[in-house]
């Protein structure tokens, strides 16, 4: 990984060299800052509330339940490593991270880290937010990029990846994803404004399919997971509101993808 940021070179077997580096992440992490963790869940929950009383995201009493900050993770120096951690393969496997955020300068490049990474979540089941890979690397990633550009395009990256198809007919995964969105969205916001707004039509798509499947005779589980998706994709084009500096575009770009709905699909899903 170090030879190819160095020389700008990706190996053939680059997928490989991800996917060994996903299995050894630092996963004992979660159980080191399980504390750490918890007061700033406790800070997040309050941010939430705060906007809900201000009325930024009012009605949505229950976003907080799914939204999941990642404490910023420590750069590490391979120089400066103690003992004990040299003989960690999750340190090396964190560096290599770092390192992959280094060699992604161009956008072209982190759809090619992206892409491997998002294979992996998908086929190991690491998409739940509250106890997956996908939402602690991502943000670690998102943390590591001084690039705002591609700051937004991890968060765009994993919007389309609803339209992969290991994705694009699960509703509980495709929520998923949208849950690690948001939280990547909230997480990009609380230290810039959201400049680009592109991706809201995917979300507004998929939005839009969800009503139209609620809306169809469905056994009830379908029906259910059907609803779970529209509320989360509905707090994530919230989040995302709430990150850029004139809503006004993003709203009507949800009138015209939604115009066309029947009511009585909408009615239906908001019944249910």
């Amino acid at each position: 990984v170090w030879f190819m940021t160095e020389f700008s070179h990706i190996f053939a077997d680059f997928d490989e060299i991800v996917y060994a580096t996903l299995d050894n992440y630092e996963w004992s992490r979660r159980s080191e800052d399980a504390d750490r963790t918890e007061a700033h869940h406790n800070w997040v929950d309050e941010v939430v509330r705060s906007e809900s009383r201000t009325g930024s995201v009012a009605g949505n009493d229950n976003r907080s339940s799914c939204l999941i900050i990642q404490p910023r993770p420590e750069v590490k120096d391979p120089s400066l490593l103690t003992r004990e951690e040299i003989e960690k393969p999750e340190t090396w496997a964190q560096i290599c991270i770092q390192r992959l955020v280094e060699l992604a300068k161009e956008s072209t490049t982190m759809r090619r880290v992206l892409d491997p990474m998002f294979v992996y979540f998908d086929s190991r089941q690491h998409w739940a937010p509250q106890n997956g890979l996908a939402m602690m690397v991502l943000s670690s990633m998102a943390y590591f990029i001084e690039n705002t550009g591609n700051q937004r395009f991890i968060l765009a990256s994993v919007i389309h990846h609803l339209d992969h198809k290991n994705v694009m007919n699960d509703p509980q995964l495709k929520s998923y994803v949208v849950q690690v969105a948001t939280s990547l969205a909230m997480q990009i916001r609380s230290g810039r404004r959201l400049a680009e707004i592109g991706f809201v039509g995917d979300l507004c798509r998929h939005l839009r399919k969800s009503f139209q499947a609620s809306s169809e005779f469905v056994g009830e589980q379908e029906f259910n997971l059907n609803i779970s998706l529209q509320s989360s994709i509905e707090n994530c084009l919230l989040e995302i509101a709430n990150g850029v500096i004139d809503p006004q575009p993003l709203f009507d770009l949800m009138a015209i993808t939604l115009e066309n709905i029947p009511s009585g699909a909408v009615g239906k899903a908001t019944i249910g």
